[in-house]
C-alpha cells in the first residue's frame, strides 16, 4: 500500500512540473529548472513501475486486480449483449473484454439460450454471440471468488495463477419462474509486462489479464 501511494505521489510531482510556474526566475532558468525535475520525476517513476519481478506485496495486489477483472468482465458483458443499449456503449464494452484477455483464443465460459448448455468458446466467437444479443443467457455473474493458486513467476514477462469460483446465470423455466444455473469455474490469469505510453515516454509496466476458463 505504501508503495502504491509513493507512486501516486510521484505521479502528481511529475504533472506539478509539467506545467507553469509562478516564480521569479527568468525564462530559462525555469526550464532548466523543470527540465530537470520532469527526468528525475519520470525516472523514479520508471523505477516504481519498471521492476524487473513482483515483490510480494505486489503479487498479492495483482491478485486483487485479478478477482474485480471477473466482477468487470461480467458487467461488461450484460452491456454488451444488451440490444436495447446505444450500439457505442456495446462496442467499447467489447473492446473493454478484448484486453482483459491475454488472447482473443483464451476460451471463455458462456451459456447459450438455444440448449441452456455451459460451453467453453474462444473469446473471439463469444463477442460475436453477445453481440448479436439473445444468443447467450444473461445477465450472469461471478461469486465465492478465490485465488485457487498464487501467482508464481514462469518466465521474465509473466506471472501465472488461478481463480476459482462459481458462474451463476438466471434462467426462466417454462413456468415462468426464475431458476438460478450455476457451475464451478477455473480461471487461468496471468501477470504479463506490457508497453503504456506515459506522456512521451514508454514504460513496460505489469498488467493483469485473464486466461482460458475451464
Amino acid at each position: 500500500m505504501r508503495k502504491i501511494v509513493n507512486i501516486v505521489i510521484l505521479v502528481l510531482v511529475y504533472l506539478l512540473f509539467s506545467g507553469r510556474s509562478c516564480d521569479n526566475r527568468s525564462p530559462e532558468e525555469e526550464a532548466q529548472a523543470q527540465a530537470e525535475a520532469l527526468v528525475s520525476t519520470r525516472d523514479s517513476i520508471r523505477d516504481a513501475f519498471e521492476t524487473d519481478w513482483l515483490s510480494e506485496s505486489a503479487l498479492y495486489a495483482h491478485e486483487v486486480t485479478a478477482r474485480q477483472k471477473l466482477s468487470d468482465l461480467a458487467d461488461y458483458m450484460n452491456v454488451l449483449a444488451d440490444t436495447t443499449l446505444d450500439s457505442a456503449f456495446r462496442k467499447k464494452a467489447g473492446e473493454m473484454i478484448k484486453k482483459m484477455f491475454v488472447t482473443g483464443e483464451a476460451r471463455m465460459s458462456i451459456m447459450l439460450q438455444s440448449d441452456r448448455q455451459t460451453r467453453l468458446m474462444p473469446l473471439s466467437e463469444v463477442l460475436n454471440e453477445a453481440w448479436a444479443g439473445p444468443a447467450i443467457l444473461v445477465p450472469f455473474r461471478f461469486d465465492s471468488v478465490q485465488v485457487r493458486e498464487p501467482l508464481h513467476r514462469v518466465d521474465e514477462t509473466r506471472y501465472a495463477g488461478t481463480l476459482a469460483c462459481r458462474q451463476t446465470f438466471p434462467s426462466l423455466a417454462k413456468s415462468d419462474t426464475t431458476m438460478i444455473l450455476w457451475c464451478h469455474k477455473v480461471i487461468d490469469f496471468f501477470a504479463v509486462r506490457d508497453e503504456k505510453l506515459f506522456g512521451k515516454d514508454t514504460l513496460r509496466v505489469w498488467e493483469v489479464v485473464m486466461g482460458d476458463f475451464r
